[in-house]
């Protein structure tokens, strides 16, 4: 269905009126270009864009039709969940890095725990402060919470390396 709307397109009109559709040479491949009227920066408008274009051509497509979509905004789309994956990841896995450089420095389960709740509560606290200014996550905002994690780690390791060399020269642990 979706094919036969394209090809009937293309056979009725003439090569300069088809606008935005383009045969291969072997008439196997048709592709229909199409043009939003928001940019491709706009991430919420562009998978809204895709979202649409997507539905209207699985519904249409009864054929069974291999479909790729391309261009600018399937590109920031497809990008978006690519990086937002890869964040995710990395978050996860310096977290678990973290939490066994704990365990293996300071041979407690609950050093991590102490150490990384207050530097959680005030990641959380800045991102909700930063909200008020802007309500995406930008690449600037990961890295302001990258940094700030890094910076505000070293206190709670300089507490409980002083904290575990006072308690093992004999001071009491109150």
């Amino acid at each position: 269905m979706l094919a036969d709307a394209a090809r009937n397109r293309f056979t009725q009109a003439a090569p300069s009126e088809a606008g935005g559709l383009t045969l291969s040479r072997d008439g196997a491949t048709i592709m229909i270009r199409l043009t939003g009227t928001g940019p491709s920066s706009d991430l919420g408008f562009a998978k809204r864009f895709v979202g649409v274009i997507a539905a209207a051509c699985e519904r249409l497509n009864v054929d069974d039709l291999e479909l790729e979509y391309t261009g600018a905004y399937a590109i920031a789309v497809e990008a978006e969940r690519s990086i937002r994956s890869d964040m995710i990841q990395s978050i996860t896995m310096s977290l678990v890095m973290l939490g066994l450089l704990f365990l293996l420095t300071y041979r407690g389960l609950l050093t991590f725990p102490i150490a990384i709740v207050p530097v959680g509560l005030g990641i959380l606290y800045a991102f909700g402060l930063s909200s008020f200014y802007s309500t995406e996550l930008t690449p600037v905002v990961a890295v302001m919470g990258a940094v700030l994690a890094g910076l505000a780690i070293d206190y709670p390791i300089h507490l409980l390396s002083h904290y575990g060399n006072g308690t093992a020269s004999g001071l009491s642990s109150t």
